[in-house]
């Protein structure tokens, strides 16, 4: 991720978990905990699936008391810093495959929802994945460039046709809470598979699209 944008992101994270704000990561913890399943300290995922919640919580996840998410709070109580932080507004939460890369050296992405590639910066690092692999997460647009945020749920190649022909119908119906609930359900599955491990992914992620 561009480093501005990792520490913006960082501060607003560090404001919403202490203080006046602690009991909204609380509310924000047992719900995320609902719908993607209990996390452990010992899972091999875990800082991958906390980086996750952190997305979602400043991101998507709407409190009871503040009827907003965190980042629209912030930006509405801190309206210098508008346009520095505006970028992280064009979040795009979606279901991606990495393509590998294009004759030039950038890495690219395909939105199986929205039907989009996705050109990252040079500058964005990846995490541990190789041509091929299936994972949730949410890319930033920032002027002419493009970052992969930290928090993702990488998925198991068997099942990725299954995945795709899922995204595929949500994104048909271009509802932003539809896409929302299949991309919890997706963690939710992949939480479930790991605790039952004996188990193909086949007969856990499945789908009613």
């Amino acid at each position: 991720m561009n480093e501005d944008l990792k520490i913006n992101l960082e501060k607003i994270v560090k404001k919403y978990t202490e203080g006046a704000y602690y009991k909204n990561l609380l509310e924000a913890k047992k719900e995320y905990f609902i719908l993607t399943g209990q996390i452990n300290e010992d899972d091999e995922d875990y800082e991958s699936r906390m980086n996750n919640f952190n997305d979602w919580y400043i991101l998507q996840f709407i409190s009871a008391d503040q009827k907003k998410t965190a980042l629209t709070d912030y930006l509405e109580n801190n309206p210098e810093n508008k346009e520095e932080f505006a970028p992280l507004l064009s979040f795009n939460h979606s279901l991606f495959e990495f393509k590998g890369e294009n004759f030039k050296g950038y890495k690219v992405l395909k939105d199986w929802i929205h039907g989009k590639k996705i050109i990252l910066s040079k500058e964005c690092s990846m995490p541990a994945i190789v041509e091929g692999d299936i994972f949730s997460g949410r890319v930033i647009h920032q002027q002419a460039h493009t970052y992969l945020l930290e928090g993702l749920c990488i998925l198991p190649k068997e099942i990725k046709g299954v995945l795709i022909q899922a995204a595929q119908k949500v994104g048909s119906k271009k509802d932003i809470y539809q896409e929302l609930n299949f991309l919890m359900k997706i963690e939710f599955f992949k939480t479930k598979w790991h605790r039952y491990g004996h188990l193909e992914p086949e007969k856990i992620f499945k789908f009613d699209y």
